[in-house]
């Protein structure tokens, strides 16, 4: 099965088509997914004080930006 499956995304253009969609619609997911919670953590200390320090909240944003621009270009 795994031979065939190989075999077809080599040979056929709609089959690689379809899953570079796919692989957007995922990655598109992903971001957004991360984007809420880093929102969700920017409104949590900038408009309700919270405890937790903003150094915190950039150095989380630049984790994320790093892992999601070496996933991108891993894909490319």
């Amino acid at each position: 099965m795994i031979h065939s499956i190989q075999q077809m995304r080599r040979a056929s253009p709609a089959f690689r088509h379809v899953l570079l969609k796919s692989e957007k619609k995922r990655i598109v997911g992903v971001i957004a997914f991360v984007s809420f919670f880093a929102i969700l953590a920017a409104v949590r200390i900038f408009v309700l004080g919270s405890a937790m320090s903003a150094w915190t909240l950039a150095a989380t944003a630049l984790v994320i930006a790093l892992g999601l621009f070496r996933a991108v270009n891993r894909h490319c």
